[in-house]
């Protein structure tokens, strides 16, 4: 079954971007490469689609484990001094997706449900389609929990295309034949690291010049009850670690500086804000995530001389203890 598996990952290959957009593209090379070789290139040919109770939720950009597994228990050598060996109980590793902004509500809802500390098990399956979007074979997963959704690093320059990881750890999986059943994939919505918008309340004019924010990941540890059923446990919150030009922090700095050096750094002293991932268009809010208690423990400069535009950049390190992640499901004009 572990095999199975692995095949069933390796085969399928990961789930390209562009092709799941232009599907027709893809339907005309995958003909002409079966018409001049007599088989389909798996790279061109297959793709991964997640499904929620048997709902379709959208494209996968990747997607990896599910395996099957037992560790190897040795036992006392007996007396020709062997040592033998039996298997302990089955497990399941973790499945871990990469996802862009083409999922579909329920999906978006786990991971808000699992930021908001109401988390929610999910049954589903991962079905490895062809060209067509032909359910070839299917990982069926049972009773997973979300236990880390991963937000990508952001930059004012880049023109890479962004992505959430999502990590969930099943009850129980299997592999199956596909159903052969046909999937509907639509166009697939188009996210670059480069839309963004960061916002602390207090620090709207400073905020308005931050050209990165490293990535973050927002971890939900899993703890075993006395049954061996698992349940979430608290979040780990990360940093909100964010650069910008020195001529543009001075409030960052006047925050540091009280919150800091003198010592007002109560509750009431920490700060709320919102990161908003934004459509190309910078008009429709895609994901928002929503910070709670912030508070800066580190200001520094990114080096001791000026970038290659002439401009120097700080780094500002600050503690969040809460974070809530929101989808916008509908454009937003903001």
């Amino acid at each position: 079954m572990n095999g199975n598996r692995r095949s069933f990952f390796k085969q399928a290959g990961t789930a390209l971007a562009g092709m799941v957009a232009l599907p027709a593209a893809v339907d005309r090379l995958a003909t002409q490469a079966q018409a001049a070789t007599g088989t389909l290139p798996l790279v061109a040919a297959f793709r991964h689609l997640l499904f929620l109770n048997n709902v379709f939720q959208g494209p996968l950009i990747s997607t990896e484990g599910g395996d099957a597994f037992a560790e190897v228990i040795d036992e006392p050598p007996d007396s020709s001094n062997i040592i033998g060996k039996h298997l302990g109980p089955v497990k399941y590793s973790d499945i871990t997706v990469m996802v862009g902004a083409s999922m579909n509500m329920p999906f978006y809802q786990w991971l808000k449900d699992t930021t908001d500390r109401t988390p929610t098990k999910q049954s589903g399956s991962i079905v490895a389609a062809d060209f067509r979007f032909t359910s070839q074979t299917q990982l069926l997963f049972s009773n997973a929990l979300i236990n880390e959704i991963g937000f990508p690093a952001l930059d004012a320059s880049s023109r890479d295309p962004a992505m959430l990881t999502v990590r969930f750890t099943p009850a129980s999986t299997s592999v199956s034949a596909g159903t052969g059943g046909v999937t509907s994939v639509g166009r697939a919505s188009s996210w670059l690291a480069r839309n963004f918008r960061l916002t602390i309340a207090g620090l709207e004019a400073a905020t308005a010049h931050v050209d990165s924010i490293e990535a973050m990941t927002i971890q939900a540890p899993l703890i075993p009850n006395a049954d061996g059923l698992l349940f979430a446990g608290p979040l780990n919150i990360p940093d909100l670690i964010v650069t910008l030009p020195e001529s543009t922090a001075g409030p960052f700095y006047d925050w540091h500086q009280s919150f800091v050096v003198q010592g007002n750094n109560g509750d009431d002293q920490e700060k709320s804000g919102s990161l908003q991932f934004l459509a190309p268009n910078l008009s429709q809010v895609l994901f928002t995530l929503t910070f709670s208690h912030l508070g800066i423990y580190a200001i520094e400069l990114v080096n001791n001389q000026a970038s290659n535009e002439g401009i120097r950049r700080v780094r500002a390190s600050m503690y969040c203890e809460s974070m809530s992640f929101n989808y916008a499901g509908e454009p937003t004009t903001t």
